[in-house]
């Protein structure tokens, strides 16, 4: 006596693929939240990050600034991009190079943030990358502060 399992209907599933990629194509722009990390960055996908467009100095990108949808919304602003697309296409993911790419990545928000900009990171949307850099921001801002280095 096994558990009988109901077979799943492929029309349906099939229907429900097609109507989230309709979603997706209507709607480029998402209206999930950003991530904020602190009072200084907040880190979010392409289809989201249009929300914090007049709210930043500085747009932290690893991804090419013309594949972010609000990209003029940024221009129009005044906020300035920082591209680090080139460097991040160099890495072929073994972990030690990501690693060094999250470390300098993290430095660079740090030293934005030090000098007093509002900072956005600006990542695909699996954000793997853009809450890596914004972790380490934050592991290299806190021991930072413990070492009173300001």
């Amino acid at each position: 006596m096994g558990v009988h399992l109901r077979p799943v209907s492929r029309r349906k599933s099939r229907a429900r693929m097609e109507t989230g990629l309709q979603r997706k194509i209507e709607y480029p722009w998402s209206t999930e939240p950003v991530n904020h990390l602190d009072a200084n960055v907040v880190w979010g996908g392409r289809h989201n990050i249009w929300q914090v467009a007049g709210k930043v100095d500085v747009l932290v990108t690893v991804i090419p600034p013309e594949n972010i949808p609000a990209i003029e919304q940024f221009h129009s602003n005044g906020v300035q991009i920082v591209n680090l697309f080139p460097n991040f296409r160099e890495v072929a993911y073994p972990a030690t190079e990501y690693n060094d790419f999250i470390v300098l990545a993290g430095k660079k928000v740090s030293e934005l943030v030090h000098s007093g900009k509002k900072v956005a990171i600006c990542c695909y949307a699996g954000l793997e990358t853009s809450r890596d850099i914004a972790l380490f921001y934050k592991s290299l801002n806190k021991a930072v502060n413990r070492h009173g280095q300001r």
